[in-house]
């Protein structure tokens, strides 16, 4: 019995780590400099203007003499001439703002660090070039009017999937407490700020949101378009508190806890990792900094390696092969800069030296651009800029090959560089169990290192939208390895007594509404021994499973099943699997061979196609 599988070839190049641990660190080279030193500025990548700003980066504000003297001056960052150019300058001098994209390309800047309040902001648009206030401004002064009395410092500014901009740590007036737990969302279409938590009755001072105050933690967008904000300070010290901002609870969406830091932590760096992870890095909390990570996945944090320096107000970037480059930062050496970096590699969870920046910084930018470099820029008294350029690992996947000629789905892939590791990443796209197998073209190991299920060492099946993670070294370049639909009647037979027990538990919650139930991984080893035990009902379903199915045989197997002992078997199956309702029908039922015969005609019919067709699954594989 075979169920097809293909797979398509999603590849992602690794860092450049051989099995010895050998690297092949990247560089960094000056590029043009800024008009002006720049301290503290905002950063951002211009996309979806289509204009000529596109891929451009709008660099502005920032401390220009190292102590509280700021600038309304902003500039571009042409990546194609390596040069930077004046552009509009801002309604208010600002450092220590935050910036976010908005849909169209353009900019909006909230904040100032050297401001004490009332909270103000702007908007830069890349085809005018030009600032204009969000609340309008002042005619005397020219200042942009307030459009919250909160104080505009230490503040984080995420752009949200719906092209709105979440604002966390408001701090409210010191007569409030100087307090940092209120939230708004900037409505991109309304072209205005909103209390997530709904207003107190002084107008425009927003009501708390947040359980604890986050100053100087971080914010980052999760790929389910939920928020999470980590560690910082308040009033009552440095916290390891964490919280979720979740946009589909009321109006405006709400916060909710979740697992806490291993380290009370503030001004450290945070960057999502294309695992969908979260790193954590550096950072401090008045007794010391720290060269200690950690990574958020699920609810909970995991400490990873620790890196080589400790680092305060560095930066963590994400570079397209999904490692993050970490740069600069203060205060290992009193309150030195420090021109160190390193690499974070997201399968080895460990931290490896890349090449040096020319300047040592801290409270810089670090800006990943369109081409894969990355735009340092300024820090305490620099406006110098340079590029950091990865250079290619000597592990990596030179071809892949599709084969649809035949049922199994065949994906091929080839390597090149010596005693290179990879990982191959297995996903089941489809919304019922299938089967797969890998198979190593030469001398290749291949170990399994994690995943979903993984009951035949290389080859096994898998629940919908589950995955699989085998390790997979090769001794020299050019190997291959092949991933296709297992054709063995063992996994074939697995698969679809996965899939019919899942149909009779979606028929169980109809007659008796339960909700959607699926059936978990961990489920699926006492599924498959409990059909062991069951013999007739296990001939019955690959009966049924066979292209085309064999009903004949099925009502036979069927009838010797209702008159065995089996039938209690299977009740006690539904009850392991918390189905305490409706199992003496069910059990009828299977002891009816025609009913049942027809209840899984039914049930698969709307699938049969498709499930003997080519189901799309998809193969990761990494370079480590």
């Amino acid at each position: 019995m075979r169920h097809s599988f293909l797979f398509s070839a999603l590849l992602w190049l690794g860092t450049s780590s051989a099995l010895y641990g050998q690297t092949n660190p990247g560089t960094f080279t000056f590029t043009g400099s800024m008009s002006v030193q720049r301290q503290i500025a905002s950063a951002t990548l211009i996309t979806g203007c289509n204009c000529p700003a596109d891929g451009k980066v709008l660099v502005a504000g920032g401390v220009i003499d190292g102590t509280s003297f700021t600038t309304n001056t902003a500039e571009l960052y042409d990546p194609a001439t390596g040069k930077f150019t004046p552009t509009g300058t801002m309604n208010v001098a600002r450092g220590g703002q935050v910036a976010a994209l908005l849909p169209g390309g353009k900019v909006l800047i909230v904040g100032a660090f050297d401001s004490q309040g009332p909270f103000d902001a702007e908007i830069y648009d890349p085809v005018s070039g030009t600032f204009s206030c969000v609340a309008g401004s002042d005619p005397a002064t020219g200042y942009c009017n307030p459009t919250l009395a909160h104080n505009g410092v230490l503040l984080t500014a995420t752009s949200l999937q719906n092209g709105n901009v979440l604002i966390t740590g408001l701090q409210t007036p010191a007569s409030f407490g100087q307090t940092s737990n209120a939230a708004a969302i900037y409505d991109s279409l309304q072209t205005s700020f909103t209390c997530i938590s709904g207003t107190s009755s002084t107008p425009l001072v927003c009501n708390p949101s947040t359980t604890s105050q986050h100053t100087s933690g971080t914010a980052t967008l999760l790929v389910n378009g939920t928020v999470l904000i980590a560690g910082g300070s308040g009033a009552s010290g440095f916290t390891s508190s964490a919280e979720i901002y979740d946009p589909t609870i009321g109006p405006n969406g709400a916060f909710v806890t979740t697992g806490s830091l291993l380290t009370t932590r503030a001004n450290h760096a945070a960057a999502l990792l294309k695992t969908g992870e979260v790193l954590i890095a550096g950072g401090g909390n008045g007794s010391g900094n720290f060269n200690t990570a950690e990574v958020y996945a699920g609810g909970t944090f995991t400490a990873v390696g620790n890196m080589a320096h400790a680092r305060l107000y560095p930066t963590a970037t994400l570079l397209n092969d999904g490692t993050v480059l970490i740069a600069g930062g203060c205060c290992e050496i009193s309150n030195q800069q420090m021109p160190y970096a390193e690499i974070y590699n997201p399968t080895t969870k460990t931290f490896s030296p890349t090449g040096d920046m020319n300047d040592a910084r801290a409270t810089h930018t670090a800006t990943l651009l369109s081409n894969g470099q990355v735009l340092v820029a300024g820090g305490l008294f620099d406006a110098t800029a340079e590029l950091y350029t990865a250079n290619p690992s000597p592990c990596q996947v030179s071809s892949t090959k599709v084969d649809q000629s035949n049922s199994n789905g065949v994906i091929s892939v080839s390597t090149t560089g010596s005693g290179c590791l990879y990982t191959v990443t297995i996903t089941n796209l489809k919304s019922y169990w299938t089967n797969f197998r890998l198979m190593p073209v030469g001398s290749v190991n291949v170990n399994p290192v994690g995943g979903d299920l993984n009951l035949f060492a290389k080859f096994g099946i898998l629940a919908p939208a589950k995955s699989v993670s085998f390790q997979v070294g090769f001794s020299q370049p050019a190997q291959a390895l092949s991933i296709f639909a297992d054709p063995t009647v063992e996994t074939g037979a697995a698969a679809g007594i996965m899939n019919v027990a899942q149909a009779i538990i979606n028929t169980v919650s109809i007659v008796f509404p339960l909700g959607k139930i699926e059936l978990s991984i961990l489920d699926a080893g006492q599924v498959l021994q409990a059909f062991d035990q069951m013999p007739h009902l296990k001939s019955a379903v690959v009966d049924l499973f066979q292209n085309p199915p064999n009903f004949q045989s099925a009502l036979v197997q069927l009838a010797a099943f209702g008159q065995s002992a089996e039938p209690s078997v299977f009740e006690g199956l539904l009850l392991q699997l918390g189905f305490d309702v409706g199992r003496g029908i069910l059990v009828d039922l299977l002891q009816r061979p025609g009913a049942i015969a027809n209840a899984l005609t039914t049930a698969f019919g709307n699938f049969r196609t498709a499930f003997f067709g080519y189901p799309a699954g998809s193969a990761i594989v990494t370079a480590q």
